[in-house]
């Protein structure tokens, strides 16, 4: 970048070089910045995603069980969430591996956002949930049963986004961004795997179930998908 004293820039940049140059046909002195960006984001691509089913008559019986009725390992769709109808409760718990070993030992993750690729309907009004992710360090890439009771028992919110903000029916194919927080920062190993869960807020802590035909779920892109989950790292130099 040139550019006559002061230089103006609209973001910070860390100044690798300057070079000073006369132009004798001008009579000018010019200065050449030699800038990087101070901020770099990084992106990883989910290796594996998916989701763990459970469902029944009972909601307390379909949330507190131990283990899942149905597991699903890089389905084209996973879901996340929990719905009713005709009598019987779902509820879906998602979760999520991306390889950020590629992260310098040294490197100071200042942010970072989950990304996935919304493929249906959202929700049923009223929609008074959060699409929450979770911390956690007790799945690995091929998930079993007891993952369901796992990601409950084991977990911190790492970042949650409203219902609000979700896609409605029909609206579809789209990203979701979900900023993650403290909690979701400090879970990015730079060593290995980063594994997150995905679920309802209310299946997480309010224990609530939801009404009769309501959905408060999500259909995305799982790990068989065109579009697999993004986590996108932002760290300083």
């Amino acid at each position: 970048n040139s550019t006559r004293n002061p230089a103006v820039l609209d973001k910070d940049m860390n100044v690798e070089g300057i070079q000073h140059d006369f132009d004798y046909r001008t009579g000018i002195w010019r200065t050449r910045w030699q800038l990087q960006d101070s901020d770099v984001w990084t992106n990883f691509t989910a290796n594996h995603c998916g989701y763990l089913r459970q469902t029944g008559a009972v909601y307390a019986t379909v949330r507190g069980t131990a283990q899942a009725s149905s597991v699903n390992n890089d389905p084209v769709t996973a879901k996340a969430g929990q719905s009713e109808a005709a009598g019987t409760y779902a509820i879906n718990r998602a979760a999520m591996g991306f390889d950020t070993s590629a992260l310098p030992d040294g490197a100071n993750i200042v942010a970072a956002d989950l990304y996935i690729w919304a493929q249906a309907a959202a929700a049923s009004w009223p929609r008074q949930w959060n699409l929450t992710v979770l911390e956690n360090d007790n799945l690995a890439d091929v998930l079993v049963d007891w993952d369901y009771s796992d990601l409950l028992g084991f977990s911190q919110i790492a970042g949650q986004l409203s219902s609000d903000d979700l896609p409605i029916t029909p609206t579809a194919n789209g990203w979701i961004r979900i900023p993650l927080n403290a909690v979701g920062i400090a879970q990015i190993n730079k060593t290995g795997t980063t594994y997150f869960g995905l679920i309802s807020s209310k299946d997480y802590s309010d224990n609530s179930a939801p009404g009769a035909a309501t959905i408060e779920s999500l259909d995305f892109d799982g790990g068989g998908g065109s579009n697999k989950p993004i986590l996108a790292v932002k760290t300083a130099v």
